[in-house]
């Protein structure tokens, strides 16, 4: 019984330090690096990318944990959205039905300084996943639960007046993953992978941004 229980506790603490050690490692969105560029990323990937287009700016510390909100201009952002035949192969994500898959990158500077709108001039810095569960309450227990157990169960709660509210987690290098409920009648959840260097990305395209381009 003495050696049982040895093994036992050998093997609680083995689980336990690989746990530990996949939550200080970086959380990344399919396994793509933060910071890399559409034309990294390419058309003929799993997801089969949809084309560049301007979207709105937001400060990802705020939106996620609670930080400062910066305002940004318009025009230094693009997103890409997932093709249909990837939605088709992709039809879950932690077991619940995914209608939806962004990607939102920064423009980055040419080398006249200004930024550029090819493709290779952009660097990722948030993507996620729009689910449409079933039985939202319970999904959203049954993801919280989920992302417990890969990050752990300390998350950072932000809520405003409206009930919205973000349940995110951080990893290694400043990277995180969030679950957002828009709160009402709202029947989506959003899975929101994004890291800490996405704010100076925004800010560097603003920065770049002459001409209002």
């Amino acid at each position: 019984m003495k050696k049982i229980a040895v093994l036992l506790i050998a093997l609680m603490m083995t689980l336990t330090a690989v746990a530990l050690a996949e939550y200080e490692e970086p959380i990344l969105f399919r396994g793509l690096e933060w910071g890399c560029s559409y034309a990294d990323i390419g058309e003929e990937t799993e997801l089969k990318l949809r084309g560049l287009s301007d979207c709105e700016s937001h400060s990802v510390a705020y939106t996620m944990s609670g930080g400062e909100d910066i305002p940004f201009n318009k025009g230094i952002s693009c997103e890409a959205w997932a093709g249909s035949d990837a939605l088709d192969e992709i039809r879950q994500v932690a077991g619940h039905p995914v209608v939806n898959i962004n990607l939102t990158f920064a423009y980055t500077p040419g080398d006249d300084g200004v930024i550029s709108k090819e493709a290779g001039h952009t660097a990722l810095y948030s993507a996620y996943y729009v689910l449409k569960p079933d039985d939202k309450e319970a999904a959203v227990d049954d993801l919280t639960q989920k992302l417990a157990s890969l990050y752990g169960n300390d998350w950072i709660l932000t809520t405003n007046e409206n009930g919205m509210v973000w349940k995110t987690w951080t990893g290694a290098n400043g990277t995180m993953v969030a679950l957002y409920d828009k709160g009402g009648s709202n029947n989506y959840l959003w899975i929101y992978y994004s890291f800490a260097g996405a704010d100076d990305l925004l800010r560097n395209a603003q920065a770049s941004n002459v001409g209002g381009l």
